[in-house]
């Protein structure tokens, strides 16, 4: 099963990087398009469904079922993820005055 983590807005992750440009680029060779970021200083995949570049699109480090991990860029709250089961922290009863 592929996993995204670590998952931030691009504007956030380009602005903690201190980047000055990014860019979405073509690789006619391969047909295959991705992002760079400072004219190659970092690349990242792109997902299929992205066709232009705003800052309104995420970042998440995605690992793939047969391949390594890398950087992807994505839109934002696009998933056919559901959520199966969940576990919540447990609420923990307020001491009484005879446990203090």
């Amino acid at each position: 099963m592929s996993v995204f983590s670590e998952t931030q807005n691009l504007l956030d992750f380009f602005n903690a990087n201190s980047f000055s440009k990014v860019a979405l680029m073509d690789n006619p060779e391969k047909g295959t398009k991705f992002i760079s970021f400072d004219s190659g200083k970092l690349t990242a995949r792109i997902a299929n469904n992205v066709e232009e570049l705003s800052w309104d699109l995420s970042i998440s480090m995605f690992t793939p079922e047969d391949g390594d991990p890398s950087l992807m860029v994505h839109l934002t709250g696009e998933s056919s993820a559901t959520e199966r089961s969940v576990l919540t922290a447990p609420v923990k009863k307020p001491a009484t005055l005879g446990e203090m």
